[in-house]
């Protein structure tokens, strides 16, 4: 199991779960209401899928090795979790 959802680095995530048999896509965007988008912005990115491929969004400033290392931790971007591609987007 994987998670889609918003992060911060100092540990604050809401994150919605993925099965590799019910894997459906999540922009985590359109999933956002008013209070949600104020609540995104004090986050430092967001973590979406389509299938089993992974997008982790991050604020240009934190995407290091470190950061995407534990993002992929907290959210279980791994293979033995269903994930078959993990791609990284700087937020602009």
């Amino acid at each position: 199991m994987f998670f889609t959802g918003a992060f911060s680095l100092n540990g604050m995530t809401v994150q919605k779960a993925h099965s590799e048999t019910d894997n459906c896509n999540d922009d985590v965007i359109s999933r956002l209401d008013e209070i949600g988008e104020l609540f995104f912005s004090f986050m430092d990115g967001y973590v979406t899928n389509i299938g089993n491929e992974v997008t982790i969004h991050i604020k240009p400033e934190h995407n290091t090795t470190a950061n995407i290392n534990y993002i992929k931790e907290i959210f279980g971007l791994a293979e033995k979790y269903g994930v078959s591609k993990i791609a990284v987007e700087e937020l602009v």
